[in-house]
């Protein structure tokens, strides 16, 4: 993203491609990386909750995840 914009900002546009269509690719990595960002922090408030802890009976769960 940083590498289009500052073909951009040189006025370097490379022939194999338009400006539109590296403003499009800027965008698009933008919007990528809110959406990384969001994930991230979604973890990190996760990874911080209680998980609640209950007995399990065992024999059920591998009787239920094998097949009849």
């Amino acid at each position: 993203m940083q590498g289009f914009a500052q073909l951009l900002q040189a006025e370097q546009v490379p022939g194999w491609m338009t400006m539109p269509a590296l403003l499009n690719r800027i965008s698009s990595a933008a919007v990528r990386n809110d959406e990384m960002i969001r994930d991230l922090l979604e973890y990190g408030r996760l990874s911080h909750e209680a998980a609640p802890l209950a007995p399990v009976d065992l024999r059920r769960t591998v009787e239920a995840a094998l097949p009849p």
